[in-house]
């Protein structure tokens, strides 16, 4: 045997044990399938779910308006009871986003994209369990619980987006104890969250609860 041959020989072993070991780290495991168990139910029942979608319609009718006029809509077109009365939408960008979806895909895209945020909205959601509980068998079953007890909301809505920044406004502040910096992506958060749906005052509660334990935890 010459020596190209014993060195071949020499580091073969060690290549199969490095790709064998590659391979056991892309393996499912228990922590993935708890992490991802409420995520990917949230995504299958969003994206299969063809039950009444509530105001969609409405949703997209005046996102079309929007597109095609090039300007917010101050006043409601759409209901003969209160025909042309005067109020202010906010939910304007989510409409326009839902009628650029609608016209690009169908349905069919813009409810795969509404299961989507929300089993990212979910993932979220669990981990953030996992960090504050230590557990992830613990976080999977919050994950799991808020699923079904919510499943049937989970419509699509602004309110889809309205949830994602909630839990991304309560990360946020959970990490600014450690990362001050972070309080500066709170503004980008409301400005995004006041044009998508009318849930942002949870946003401003959110924040005085953390103001409010700040100042307790001085005091005591």
């Amino acid at each position: 045997m010459n020596d190209e041959s014993r060195k071949e020989g020499a580091t073969a072993p060690s290549s199969v044990h490095r790709s064998s070991f590659i391979v056991h780290r892309l393996l499912p495991t228990d922590w993935w399938v708890r992490a991802l168990l409420a995520p990917v139910f949230v995504f299958i029942a969003c994206g299969i779910d063809r039950n009444y979608q509530t105001d969609l319609w409405h949703h997209l009718a005046r996102g079309r308006a929007i597109a095609t006029e090039g300007r917010l809509l101050d006043e409601d077109r759409f209901t003969y009871t209160v025909h042309g009365k005067s109020f202010q939408d906010v939910n304007w960008l989510c409409q326009l986003a839902f009628y650029g979806l609608y016209q690009a895909g169908g349905l069919e895209l813009l409810q795969a994209v509404n299961a989507l945020v929300l089993a990212v909205t979910m993932a979220l959601l669990v981990l953030l369990c996992r960090r504050r509980s230590g557990s992830m068998l613990v976080a999977g079953g919050v994950g799991l619980f808020v699923f079904l007890g919510l499943w049937q909301l989970f419509l699509i809505r602004p309110q889809t987006v309205s949830l994602l920044l909630f839990l991304l406004l309560y990360a946020v502040l959970e990490g600014a104890e450690r990362r001050p910096w972070l309080l500066a992506v709170v503004p980008c958060l409301l400005a995004v969250w006041v044009n998508v749906h009318g849930a942002f005052p949870l946003g401003l509660v959110l924040i005085g609860c953390y103001l409010l334990a700040a100042f307790l935890e001085g005091v005591w």
